[in-house]
């Protein structure tokens, strides 16, 4: 039995303040993510009308339609693979750099494309960049956040995602018809977060990384100075820097991506923990968010808002839409570092599951009551996003943070962030084909059993992370896969008590 002690249980003002600022300036990739996320949905009714009006006649080209949406997937799908490389080498801070310079290239090139196939490279620019970013910014986040903190800092990053589709979607209706300005808009924040970023400092267990490999003492200085702007005035840094050098030149081994590949997929606790971190990443989108966000207004036209020839009535139901997404992601941060990830996974994955039941069963009431079908269909999106977002919104990404240890965490978080974004491509790529298919509410009740088999794979399989410092948590990966300690979901109330603030010890049985 080993017992750690919590290094800090309390943090002043001026550091959270600090630290607030640190998480928006670099989550402004989250709100870019989110925002082109959400931005597509009200601009493709415009972008499918005829050349005369002003689009490029893809009305009856389903084809086409999936591949302008799912093209910038596949360009988040590459730039996060390839962030591994930007990451490891040039630093967290300079990864975010390059995520918004070439979201700003792509927004850009967005905006004034005279084809569609030209758009579709904007799109696909537009991807790298919030490619890079998704795996960069949660990142960043948790390395330079204490443990008392990190779950929810890491979680305001997906707050800021939801609030850019929820701007998306009041941007879409401010906006109708003028899908390039919707598109193009979306290089402002992407330059604010550039000079924002020239005046954070890089993350701390980087900067020691590259101590340990270049032998320089001006890293060791950075990384210390910079953990003492992160840290309370009255708190000691140098035995956390000491624990960060103690882990790198433990676990350090490795000298090429090839090896530290090979040690991700061969060593039984770092495979426990990717297999966790992809699956958990998959799960998230093949529960059929971006269904929602990416369709929201084909699927209110389905159900009987508006009209192919007008979507206006749809573009303004999916603000409400964007709202609760952004209103419960504002839940899960207040939730994360108090309930746990277990309990606000099982607790999202239950009504995720019935909710999206309900929106499959308003399509075939919507067969005989287009009214009732369609207000049900309405509130069946609300009540999916008000279990989605407190728990399988921001869990999958705040795991993926912590769940590897240093020398492996670039790689094991490419591969789990581009795991998200090939399912997320393959969902979006194919879902109105699959709706052709076996019609909409065919496809919702498939992605409410696909729910029903991660809340059985979370039960069994993911452990519980809250409170444990980043150097800590691979201990829980040394242990039996099956968790010990699945009936937390039980006495869930006892998460929302208030958290003692005495120092203490944990155990890590």
């Amino acid at each position: 039995m080993i017992y750690y002690k919590k290094q800090q249980t309390h943090t002043s003002f001026a550091m959270k303040l600090y630290l607030v600022a640190l998480t928006i300036f670099s989550g402004i990739g989250g709100f870019l993510f989110g925002y082109d996320t959400g931005v597509i949905s009200g601009a493709m009714p415009y972008i499918n009308r005829p050349e005369d009006q002003g689009g490029f006649d893809l009305q009856d080209n389903d084809l086409l339609q999936e591949a302008v949406v799912s093209s910038a997937i596949l360009g988040a799908a590459v730039g996060s693979l390839l962030s591994y490389i930007v990451n490891d080498f040039f630093g967290r801070k300079k990864a975010i750099l390059f995520a918004c310079s070439i979201f700003t290239v792509g927004a850009l090139v967005m905006g004034f494309a005279p084809n569609v196939w030209i758009l579709i490279v904007g799109r696909v620019l537009v991807g790298l960049g919030v490619g890079f970013a998704s795996m960069s910014v949660p990142i960043y986040i948790a390395e330079s956040a204490p443990e008392n903190l990190r779950g929810a800092l890491v979680s305001i990053d997906v707050l800021l995602i939801t609030t850019g589709q929820f701007v998306s979607y009041c941007t879409d209706a401010v906006l109708i018809p003028h899908w390039r300005w919707m598109l193009g808009l979306s290089c402002v924040p992407a330059i604010l977060q550039f000079i924002g970023m020239l005046f954070l400092p890089e993350s701390p267990r980087w900067l020691l990384s590259r101590y340990i490999k270049k032998d320089k003492t001006n890293y060791l200085e950075k990384a210390t100075n910079c953990l003492e702007k992160l840290r309370n005035d009255d708190f000691d840094v140098s035995n956390e820097v000491k624990d960060i050098i103690d882990e790198i030149e433990a676990e350090n081994k490795n000298n090429s991506a090839f090896k530290t590949f090979v040690e991700l997929i061969t060593v039984s606790p770092l495979r426990h923990a990717l297999i966790i971190g992809v699956m958990m990443q998959i799960f998230q989108q093949i529960c059929g968010i971006n269904t929602v966000m990416y369709y929201s207004s084909t699927i209110l036209v389905k159900a009987g808002f508006g009209t192919e020839d007008d979507p206006a009535d749809a573009i303004y139901g999916s603000i409400p839409i964007g709202f609760t997404n952004m209103i419960m992601s504002v839940v899960a941060v207040l939730l994360i570092d108090r309930a746990g990830r277990r309990p606000l996974l099982m607790f999202s994955l239950t009504g995720v599951m019935f909710s999206l039941s309900a929106l499959a069963i308003s399509f075939i009431v919507q067969d005989s009551n287009t009214t009732v079908g369609g207000w049900m269909a309405l509130i069946s999106l609300v009540m999916y996003l008000v279990f989605f977002a407190p728990g399988m919104g921001p869990v999958p990404w705040a795991l993926n943070s912590e769940i590897y240890p240093l020398h492996v965490r670039s790689m094991g978080s490419s591969i789990a962030t581009s795991a998200n974004w090939i399912s997320n491509l393959v969902i979006s790529a194919t879902f109105l084909t699959l709706v052709n298919y076996i019609e909409a509410y065919g496809a919702f009740f498939l992605y409410s059993f696909i729910s029903f088999v991660c809340l059985i794979f979370v039960f069994f399989l993911v452990p519980e992370t809250k409170g444990y410092r980043l150097e800590q948590i691979q201990e829980l990966f040394e242990r039996e896969w099956i968790v010990k300690n699945k009936f937390e979901f039980i006495y869930f109330w006892r998460y929302f008590k208030k958290s003692t603030t005495s120092t203490s010890t944990e155990s890590l049985t």
